[in-house]
């Protein structure tokens, strides 16, 4: 009695496996990201970037990017670049024409007038969510979305009006491009602090395209010419963090 029952009892048990053999193969698998960053260095360029939403100043450069990822969501930069063309847009130029003719304001009282011609930063990269984007059964593109922060250095010029009685184009003045000296250590190179994010389109195992936004600023401190209504031209400090916002548009290469 005891045997028939113990077989019985296997019997049952073998039919339970078997039934639930089915469910548990339709359940849903969980796989590794087919692009994996862990443990892997990336070197990135981007040709393409220009500084936008700016107002008084315009940047057109390069960059390169070295980074480091500790694993799959963070990992370490150090980034790199140079503005080619940097400069005053032609609002800037009629603004500094009309302050000197109606005021006598050689500098203007306003923060946002500095270029950048160099950088160099240091950061964290933060990389959250990985996904693809499926444009047809046969072809999808993995990303990832990051994001980063951090800190540099940078050297920044600014334009002032000079006297200069043979130039027609502002009057009596001359408008001169100088090296910025101003901000929290009065130096030639200001310490700066980034922030931003983007995307990572993986094209193969190795080749990748990025696509960011990102914002460069720095503490500015100076003194300007201001004229209060009716009283002559003095001297204003003037304080504010000068924000330059870049897309960039690059190739990375991951090994």
């Amino acid at each position: 009695m005891r045997s028939g029952r113990s077989l019985r009892a296997i019997l049952v048990a073998a039919v339970i496996v078997a039934s639930s053999a089915p469910a548990r193969a339709d359940e849903p698998v969980v796989a590794n990201q087919l692009y994996d960053m862990g443990g892997k260095f990336e070197m990135a360029l981007s040709p393409v970037s220009m500084s936008i939403v700016d107002k008084y100043t315009r940047h057109f450069g390069f960059s390169l990017g070295f980074d480091y990822f500790f694993n799959d969501y963070l990992g370490i930069e150090l980034d790199a670049g140079y503005n080619y063309i940097n400069g005053d847009r032609k609002l800037l130029n009629e603004i500094l024409r009309t302050a000197q003719t109606l005021d006598g304001i050689h500098k203007l009282p306003l923060t946002d007038l500095k270029h950048m011609t160099w950088f160099t930063n240091i950061g964290l990269v933060f990389s959250p969510l990985y996904g693809k984007l499926d444009f047809s059964s046969e072809f999808a593109v993995s990303m990832h979305l990051y994001f980063v922060a951090g800190a540099g250095v940078a050297q920044y010029q600014y334009t002032e009006l000079e006297d200069d009685p043979g130039n027609p184009e502002f009057g009596s003045f001359k408008k001169v491009t100088k090296t910025y000296t101003g901000g929290l250590t009065g130096a030639a190179v200001q310490p700066t602090f980034h922030f931003g994010g983007g995307l990572r389109f993986h094209i193969t195992q190795g080749w990748g395209i990025k696509l960011e936004i990102r914002d460069v600023f720095f503490y500015d401190k100076y003194e300007a010419d201001w004229k209060p209504a009716g009283i002559d031209v003095q001297q204003k400090t003037i304080k504010d963090f000068v924000h330059i916002v870049f897309l960039r548009l690059g190739v990375c290469y991951t090994f």
